[in-house]
């Protein structure tokens, strides 16, 4: 599980870090307007995305219908690898606490072990 975590982690900075590559704040307007527009339901309809695209190119100064568009794909991929690495560290922390029960009830199976043979 720690390398898919570290996988995760170099593919969150490869995709720009947690601004996707735009500065915080030109990010910061773009994801308001994002979650104006799409909502929170995942994944978003195609036509929804159309218009979040035309109009962020429309507000954001210097940034075209291009520039967006290749935002809203590190966007949405960063989404996806956030998901996938909360799910690893949900796994990594079931598997700790299993291993830590083992030990626990070893250890106590092996006091009352003790305790009834003597």
């Amino acid at each position: 599980i720690e390398a898919q975590v570290a996988e995760a982690d170099g593919m969150l900075a490869r995709l720009g870090g947690p601004d996707c590559g735009w500065d915080g704040q030109e990010h910061a307007a773009y994801m308001r307007l994002r979650t104006q527009l799409l909502g929170t339901s995942r994944p978003p309809a195609a036509e929804r995305v159309a218009r979040l695209v035309e109009r962020a190119a429309a507000e954001l100064p210097g940034r075209d219908v291009t520039a967006v568009e290749e935002h809203e794909e590190r966007v949405a991929e960063r989404e996806a690898v956030v998901s996938q690495k909360r799910e690893l560290l949900t796994l990594w922390r079931r598997a700790r606490e299993e291993a830590a029960r083992s030990v626990r009830s070893q250890t106590l199976d092996g006091i009352d072990g003790e305790a009834g043979g003597g």
